[in-house]
């Protein structure tokens, strides 16, 4: 009803502005016709004047007497209109002769002006020029004239503003309506327009405005000087002048106002009616959308659903199954859909379906009205077997001779719950495999070292061993441990790695400085080995902003690999290069000639424990975490890693890594502290190691360095000797992690809140197997000042005592200089 009512509404108001734009367009054409009779007397009046002067001059009665008599014609002419405003000019002999007697300058031709050379071009006849500048009078004004064939002498009315506004002083506008008569040039002639306190330059900008809406249908809006909307309309005359007429919008659609309040009183009157009607047909509807949305959940239950007319032997599809082994059409002979069924099936099954569910039988269960017939069958599909249940519906909503067939999968659930029990299986499985596989291989790489160590041990302690013999073993061992701990490491770098708790530290470096002393020691092995080592760089900015150690354990990796890999006579190449002077991005390439790779081993290159299985690699030591180190370093890098090889060609990984270009790259390189920048020759160490074997190890290490060592079995006996000493005794403390009573972060704190002048400006260096970043960070929150990973070399807590007194010096005297 209120679509009814919008579109009626709608309706009468199309009614109205088509109306109204009808009796625009005819108000128009009127004021055009009275524009065309204007333009006929004109015209008239020219006309009779050339007439006159063509038989003034036959009679050959000198120029004066021609002109008085045509002028005395005008006069005539003039109060017989009641127009005394219009104004004869003669133009004959070279001259003008003005009726007004307006003074002619002596320099004017009339035979170069506008109006002379239209009317010429068509001798006899009226023309009516555009609006132009006089160039006697200097105003606006329009002329109608015409040249006698005979003499070639002209007669012309000067149409001025008056002339127009006097033909016009009976025009009737509706109320607010406005006029305006243009020329063919769109120069505006005449206007009469309801605007008070306006100028006649605004008038005449307003029209230049409006005068670009021409191309406007009759009816649409424009814009008035005032800013509301008024109606546009236009008609053209026979000389190309054009008639504009503007109306008010709201006066136009004032009878719309009556039609709306008719409209709403009929609609609330309707809508009173259907309320009643409305409040009855409520439950009805709901009940069938219920009822509709139960039936469309039971359809959903189905994948096909087909009705059966028994007494014409059809089918029609409700639901189409989407089994790409069969489609039906949407309509058809029973019979087709019955062998399509049937060819999906085993024979056994297709003869017992088609004795199931042939039309005779489907007629008598719908004669029976058998509420319940159907069951499991096997059919072919897509993915092999799949049991399938079929139901025949021939219930009372149904006529007697129709019946419903729908078909659903069976063992859905089934299938599923089998699914996913077996991806659970499989998941399982991979994930008992790869562990074992990585306990498998850690173990078998850990006690290759460990029996190394072991049998090298006993082969020292025997009491025939020669002094030469001993010192190959002692040898052995320390290599054994090297790679044992190597090992390790990469262990906890991978655990830490695949927990996201790798930390990456940022220091300034020479980059070119720090490749070239790591490359020299592969170098060295690579000559010894008969391979040929070549090294080049081109780098802009050496001096970089990142990780050095883990830079080198990047190179470390690829460099040993390569060393590995290579037989005497191949080569070794390391290339290092920049993108660009403004790029932060570096290039490091590592190529050999060496054994190569296959390229089903380098889909997995980068697993765990991944090792190349051919002849000639499977000699070759190493863990197999290498290169899953140096693919996560990258990637926390934020770096890319590309690899080439082939078997027997060699191997080609490129590294790239974005360094930030330090602000002091172009002071030249700052030296990293040295082991003998800090000597420990008569300092005084506390180390505070709960293992007695790892205690006696390292104070017998920094005495033989010259320090003087104070041993603590706990963090509690470490907080009591620093507490009994006197200030500024110890230079150092060497901290465990992990002690009893107290660990190592509580002994950092309670020595860093003793009240005595040195608690808070000792060393305290952490010492730990697990170089976890919450170690890290713990040792950081208690005070400590740097975390060396077990077991610590004496130039590693050189380096480090000179770094961090180096650092302490830098800061007093940044402070000093601010003070």
């Amino acid at each position: 009803m209120a679509l009814l009512f919008l579109g009626g509404l709608y309706g009468t108001y199309r009614g109205l502005i088509a109306n109204s734009t009808q009796m625009g367009e005819e108000l128009v054409q009127s004021y055009v016709a009275e524009e065309e009779r204007n333009m006929l007397l004109y015209q008239n009046v020219v006309k009779v004047g050339v007439t006159y002067l063509d038989q003034l001059t036959d009679q050959g009665l000198p120029m004066e007497e021609v002109s008085r008599r045509l002028f005395d014609y005008m006069d005539t002419t003039s109060h017989a209109l009641s127009d005394t405003k219009l104004s004869l000019s003669l133009a004959m002999n070279g001259r003008l002769i003005d009726h007004s007697d307006l003074p002619i300058p002596d320099d004017y031709n009339y035979l170069d002006s506008v109006w002379y050379a239209q009317a010429a071009a068509v001798p006899g006849e009226v023309v009516f020029t555009d609006r132009f500048v006089c160039a006697i009078e200097h105003i606006d004004e329009v002329v109608a004239a015409a040249v006698s064939p005979k003499t070639g002498y002209a007669v012309l009315l000067n149409l001025h503003q008056e002339n127009f506004a006097y033909r016009h002083r009976d025009l009737n506008l509706g109320e607010g309506s406005a006029y305006y008569l243009f020329d063919k040039n769109d120069h505006l002639l005449y206007a009469s327009t309801p605007f008070s306190d306006v100028s006649s330059e605004q008038i005449e900008a307003y029209c230049e405005t409006m005068r670009r809406s021409f191309n406007v249908q009759n009816g649409q809006d424009i814009t008035d000087l005032n800013g509301k909307p008024r109606a546009y309309f236009s008609a053209p005359m026979s000389n190309g002048w054009i008639c504009v007429l503007t109306v008010p919008r709201a006066a136009l659609i004032a009878g719309m106002h009556q039609v709306l309040v008719s409209y709403v009183l009929i609609l609330l009157a309707a809508l009173a009616v259907m309320f009643f009607l409305l409040r009855r047909s409520h439950n009805l509807r709901q009940h069938l959308i219920r009822v509709s949305a139960m039936v469309q959940a039971l359809c959903n239950s189905f994948y096909a659903i087909y009705l059966v007319d028994i007494r014409n032997e059809r089918y029609e599809v409700l639901k189409q199954s989407h089994d790409s082994r069969f489609h039906l059409e949407k309509q058809g002979p029973y019979q087709e859909m019955l062998q399509a069924f049937l060819s999906v099936m085993h024979e056994e099954t297709a003869r017992e379906f088609s004795d199931c569910f042939s039309l005779e039988h489907l007629s008598q269960l719908a004669q029976d009205r058998v509420k319940n017939f159907g069951g499991d069958f096997q059919r072919i599909s897509d993915d092999g077997f799949t049991w399938i249940n079929v139901n025949v519906i021939v219930d009372q909503p149904l006529s007697r001779g129709e019946a419903l067939l729908a078909f659903r999968l069976a063992d859905t659930d089934r299938q599923q719950h089998s699914r996913l029990v077996k991806e659970a299986m499989a998941a399982a499985d991979a994930h008992e495999r790869a562990q074992h596989q990585f306990f498998a291989s850690m173990s078998h790489d850990m006690r290759t070292p460990l029996n190394i160590i072991l049998g090298m041990n006993q082969l020292s302690a025997r009491s025939d061993c020669t002094k030469e013999k001993r010192a190959e073993y002692t040898r052995e061992i320390d290599q054994a441990g090297r790679q044992l701990l190597c090992l390790i490491n990469d262990i906890l770098d991978l655990s830490c790695m695949e927990q996201g708790q790798l930390c990456l530290e940022t220091h300034e470096f020479d980059l070119c400085q720090a490749l070239s002393g790591h490359v020299a020691h592969f170098q060295a092995q690579a000559q010894q080995q008969n391979k040929s080592f070549t090294f080049h760089m081109d780098v802009e900015y050496p001096m970089v902003l990142g990780d050095k150690v883990r830079l080198l354990q990047i190179m470390d990796n690829l460099l040993s690999n390569a060393l590995k890999y290579t037989l005497p006579g191949d080569s070794i190449s390391v290339t290092l290069s920049q993108a660009g002077a403004d790029n932060k991005n570096y290039l490091f390439v590592v190529a050999d000639t060496g054994i190569g790779m296959s390229q089903e081993f380098l889909k997995r290159l980068y697993d765990p424990y991944a090792r190349e299985r051919r002849f000639g690699a499977n000699s070759v030591m190493g863990s197999g975490l290498g290169l899953t180190i140096v693919k996560n370093l990258v990637s926390q890098n934020g770096g890319d890693i590309s690899v080439e090889s082939a078997p027997g060609k060699g191997t080609c990984f490129r590294v790239t890594l974005p360094f930030v270009h330090a602000k002091s790259a172009q002071a030249g390189p700052v030296p990293a502290p040295a082991a003998a920048d800090y000597s420990l020759s008569g300092k005084h160490v506390l180390v505070a190691e709960d293992n007695p074997s790892n205690r006696d190890i390292l104070t017998e290490l920094l005495t033989e360095d010259g320090a003087i060592v104070t041993g603590a079995a706990d963090g509690q006996e470490a907080v009591d000797a620093f507490s009994r000493s006197a200030p500024f005794f110890f230079d150092v403390i060497l901290m465990d992690l992990q002690m009893p009573r107290l660990d190592g972060c509580q002994a950092a704190q309670a020595i860093r809140a003793l009240d005595r002048p040195d608690a808070k400006s000792v060393f305290i260096l952490a010492l730990t197997a697990n170089t976890a970043a919450e170690d890290m960070g713990s040792s950081v929150t208690a005070g400590m000042d740097a975390h060396l990973s077990k077991p610590v070399p004496i130039p590693v807590i050189c380096r480090t005592l000179a770094r961090l007194t180096a650092k302490r010096k830098s800061d007093q005297a940044e402070n000093e200089t601010k003070l």
